[in-house]
C-alpha cells in the first residue's frame, strides 16, 4: 500500500527504509536524497580529501577600476580567443605587473560581449587549488561524474579524461590559468589543455621559454607608460593632487600597476582616517612619493589600515614568494644575489660586477661559480625581477655596455628585507670590493672602458654616501669608501672635469689622513694623484704654473723617501712623474744628448718603480723617437740629405728600444688593454715608422731594425 500524501513539499521517505548513500569503489561523497527537485540542482563530488569543490567561474567581482594603459594588449589576448585555433598563450611577468588585473578585465569582456564562449578560470597558485579546479572543469566540460571520481582518486589517469572532455565540448572556450608561478604543478597538465579548437591563456611570472610548451606564445608584460601610470594613480585618487604630482609619483613607483594601484586606493580613503595625535599619514601624492623614499618600511602598514591584504598585494612580501620558489627550485642564490644587487644606485649595473672570482670570497655566496651567478641572473630576468638593458654613455653613444636593471619598487622591497637590515655589512663590503676591482683595470683610452667606467660611476658615488651616512657602520668604513672616492677621482680626471676630480681627490685624502695618519702610503698616495691633477689640469703651463708643480713634487718625494724609503715604487713613481715634467718642460732643447738622456732617465725611473716597462714608459719612447725625428726633419728639410752617422745611429739605437720594449710588454697581458691597439699592431706601425725613417736616410728599408740587447 502507498504511503498517504505529505504536506511536506518534498514528500516524506518510507518509514523502516534504509537508504545507502555508496558510490562504486568505495569512494563516498554527501548524497541528496530526494523525491522532487524543483528548479537546477548543481552536484559537485568531493573526490578526496585534499581538494574540495572550487569555483571555476571568473572572480569578476575583482574588477572594480578601468585597466590603464593595455587596451592593446587586452585586444591581442581577445583576438587569440576568438580565433579559437587551440593556440596558447602565457602571459609573463614580474609579481605586481597586473597579469591578473589583464587576464579578468578580458574574462570581464568575454562575459559581456561573447557570451557564447564558454569561460572557465583555473588558480593555479597552490597544487590543491590547480588540481581542485581542472577536476571541476572536467566535470563542467562534460566528462561523467563516476569518470572524473575515478580519475582524480588515482585509479585512472586525470589527463586523457579532461583532454577527451574539452575535446567533446560543443561550444568555443577559453581557459585561464592564473598565477601558475611554479610551472612544475602545471606541466603534467599541459597535454589535457593542447587542443585544435578552444584557447588558453596563462598568466605567470616564469618567462623561461624552455618550461613552456614549444607553440605557446609568450607575451612579457612591461610597465605602465608615465602618462597611463599617471591616469591609474589620478583615477583612483582625484583630489590627492595635481596631474605633474601624479607623473613624479608614478615615476617614484617605477609605473607598477600593483604599486599605482595600492598608492591610490590608499590615498583615496587617507582622507577618512581618524587624525591620531602625533601620526602623520600621508594624504597627497607628493607626501605619500616621499613617504615611499623616506620610510619605506611603512608603506605596507599604510595599504594594509582597515584591510587584509593577501601577500600578494604586500610590497614587502610579493616578490619574496618568487624568491621562495626559485630557492624551493635549487636556486639558493637567487635571494642573496638579488639583495646584494639592490644594494647599488637605481641605473643600470654592468654585468662586470658580477664577478665570480670576487664573490665567492664573500660569506653571501659560499661556493658560487660562474656558471651558478649565469642560472641565476638567467632566471632572475625569466621572473621579471631584473631587466637586461644596454647602457650608451652620453659622451660616446656608439658603445653599449650590457647592463642590468631592478625595478625601483623591487629594489626598495629588497633593501629592506628583515635580513639585510640586520647585518648590511657583508652587501656593502662586496659592493665596494667588486666595484674596485670593476674600476682598477679602466681607462678612457678604449670608448668600451669608457662606457663602463660611465655605468659604474653612479654606483661609486651611491656606495660612498651610503656608508657615508649609513647609522649602524663603524666610522673606518669611511675609510673603506676612500676607494671608490678615488676611483670617481680618476675617472674624473681622464674625463677631463679636473675641477670635480679635486674636489674628490680632496674628500678621500680627508678621511685618509683622519684614519691613517699624514704619512701612510695611501695617504701619499692621493697626494701624488692631486699632484699629478694640478700638473696636467692646466690648459697652458707658465713658468709659474711649472714652478709650483715642481715644489709640490720635490716636497712629496721628499717625504716618500723619508717615510717609505728612496726604492718604494711610490717614491719612484713620483720621480718619474718630475722626470716627465722636466722632458716636457724642456723639450724643445738644442742639445739633442741632453735631451736623450732625460727620457732615457725617465724611461729606466719607471722600470725600476714597477719592475718592468708599462704602457707610460712605451709612450715616453715614442715621444723621444718623435723627438729626435722632428730634429731630423728641421735639420735635413729634403729628403736623402745626410745626416750626421752619429745622429743615425742615435735614432735607429732608440728604435731598436722601441722593439724591445714592445716584446717585453707582450709578455705582460695584463697591460694589453691599456693600449691604444693590439702589440702587432703596434710592431707593425713601429715597423713602418722605421721603414719611413730609413728611406728617408739612404738606410736600406728591408734591413729591419736590430734587437737591442
Amino acid at each position: 500500500m502507498s504511503a498517504p500524501p505529505s504536506r511536506h513539499p518534498f514528500g516524506t521517505p518510507p518509514t523502516g527504509s534504509t537508504v545507502t548513500n555508496t558510490l562504486d569503489n568505495g569512494q563516498h561523497g554527501t548524497v541528496l536524497q530526494v523525491g522532487h527537485v524543483h528548479g537546477d540542482l548543481a552536484l559537485h563530488a568531493a573526490c578526496d580529501d585534499t581538494a574540495g569543490p572550487v569555483s571555476i567561474r571568473p572572480p569578476l567581482d575583482r574588477v572594480t577600476s578601468d585597466l590603464h594603459g593595455r587596451d592593446d594588449l587586452v585586444a591581442t589576448l581577445l583576438d587569440g580567443v576568438l580565433r579559437q585555433d587551440g593556440a596558447t598563450t602565457v602571459l609573463h611577468g614580474a609579481g605586481g605587473g597586473g597579469k591578473t588585473a589583464a587576464a579578468l578585465t578580458l574574462a570581464d569582456l568575454l562575459d559581456h560581449e561573447h557570451r557564447r564562449i564558454r569561460l572557465w578560470w583555473i588558480d593555479a597558485s597552490t597544487e590543491r587549488s590547480l588540481t581542485a579546479g581542472l577536476r571541476e572543469l572536467a566535470l563542467d566540460a562534460g566528462a561523467p561524474i563516476d569518470t572524473v571520481i575515478r580519475a582524480w582518486s588515482g585509479q585512472l589517469s586525470p589527463v586523457p579524461v579532461l583532454t577527451d572532455a574539452l575535446a567533446r565540448h560543443p561550444r568555443p572556450w577559453v581557459v585561464i590559468v592564473d598565477n601558475a608561478d611554479d610551472t612544475r604543478l602545471l606541466q603534467p597538465w599541459l597535454p589535457a589543455l593542447r587542443h585544435r579548437t578552444g584557447h588558453v591563456l596563462i598568466t605567470s611570472r616564469d618567462g623561461t621559454g624552455d618550461r613552456w610548451p614549444r607553440h605557446a606564445t609568450l607575451v612579457p608584460l612591461r610597465p605602465l607608460t608615465r602618462e597611463h601610470a599617471a591616469d591609474v594613480l589620478c583615477s583612483l585618487a582625484p583630489r590627492a593632487g595635481t596631474r605633474d604630482q601624479a607623473l613624479l609619483l608614478a615615476d617614484t613607483l617605477g609605473r607598477l600597476p600593483l604599486a599605482l594601484h595600492l598608492a591610490g586606493r590608499y590615498l583615496r580613503g587617507a582622507a577618512a582616517l581618524p587624525p591620531v595625535p602625533g601620526v602623520l599619514l600621508p594624504v597627497d601624492f607628493d607626501h605619500y612619493r616621499r613617504t615611499f623614499h623616506d620610510h619605506f618600511a611603512h608603506v605596507d602598514r599604510l595599504h594594509n589600515l582597515g584591510r587584509d591584504l593577501d601577500e600578494r598585494a604586500l610590497l614587502t612580501r610579493t616578490w619574496e614568494l618568487s624568491l621562495d620558489l626559485l630557492h624551493d627550485r635549487g636556486l639558493r642564490h637567487a635571494r642573496p644575489l638579488l639583495r646584494w644587487l639592490s644594494c647599488f644606485a637605481p641605473a643600470p649595473l654592468p654585468y662586470v660586477l658580477a664577478n665570480p672570482d670576487i664573490l665567492i670570497h664573500s660569506p653571501l655566496f659560499p661556493g658560487i661559480t660562474g656558471a651558478d651567478i649565469t642560472d641565476t641572473l638567467t632566471v632572475l630576468v625569466d621572473f621579471g625581477l631584473i631587466d637586461q638593458v644596454d647602457f650608451r654613455d652620453s659622451r660616446s653613444s656608439a658603445t653599449t655596455t650590457r647592463s642590468m636593471l631592478i625595478h625601483p619598487v623591487i629594489r626598495e622591497a629588497n633593501r629592506h628585507q628583515p635580513d639585510l637590515l640586520a647585518d648590511p655589512r657583508p652587501y656593502l663590503a662586496l659592493c665596494v670590493a667588486v666595484l674596485d676591482g670593476a674600476t682598477s683595470h679602466l681607462h678612457t683610452a678604449d670608448p668600451t672602458h669608457r662606457s663602463c667606467w660611465a655605468a659604474l660611476i653612479p654606483h661609486l658615488d651611491h656606495l660612498v654616501d651610503h656608508v657615508a651616512h649609513h647609522p649602524d657602520l663603524p666610522d673606518t668604513w669611511r675609510l673603506l669608501a676612500t676607494k671608490l672616492t678615488r676611483s670617481t677621482a680618476v675617472f674624473a680626471h681622464l674625463a677631463g672635469t679636473p675641477a670635480r676630480a679635486e674636489t674628490l681627490y680632496h674628500d678621500a685624502l680627508t678621511v685618509r689622513h683622519q684614519h691613517l695618519g699624514p704619512h701612510h702610503p695611501d695617504v701619499l698616495t692621493l697626494r701624488r694623484d692631486l699632484a699629478w691633477l694640478h700638473w696636467t689640469g692646466h690648459p697652458t703651463p707658465d713658468p709659474d704654473h711649472l714652478q709650483r708643480c715642481r715644489a709640490e713634487y720635490t716636497g712629496l718625494i721628499d717625504h716618500c723617501t723619508t717615510h717609505l724609503g728612496e726604492h718604494h715604487p711610490l717614491t719612484l713613481t713620483c720621480r718619474f712623474d718630475l722626470a716627465w715634467i722636466d722632458i716636457q718642460d724642456r723639450r724643445h732643447s738644442s742639445d739633442p744628448a741632453e735631451a736623450v738622456e732625460r727620457y732615457r732617465n725617465l724611461i729606466r725611473a719607471e722600470h725600476q718603480a714597477y719592475g718592468r716597462h708599462e704602457i707610460s714608459g712605451l709612450a715616453v719612447q715614442l715621444e723621444l723617437i718623435a723627438h729626435l725625428w722632428r730634429r731630423t726633419v728641421a735639420c735635413t728639410p729634403q729628403p736623402h740629405v745626410t745626416m750626421p752617422p752619429h745622429y743615425i745611429t742615435l735614432v735607429t739605437t732608440e728604435f731598436e728600444r722601441l722593439f724591445a720594449m714592445i716584446d717585453d710588454i707582450e709578455q705582460h697581458p695584463d697591460l694589453h688593454a691599456g693600449l691604444p691597439m693590439t702589440v702587432d699592431q703596434l710592431r707593425d706601425s713601429a715597423l713602418h715608422l722605421h721603414h719611413a725613417f730609413a728611406t728617408r736616410h739612404n738606410r736600406h728599408p728591408n734591413a729591419g731594425p736590430p734587437r737591442a740587447t
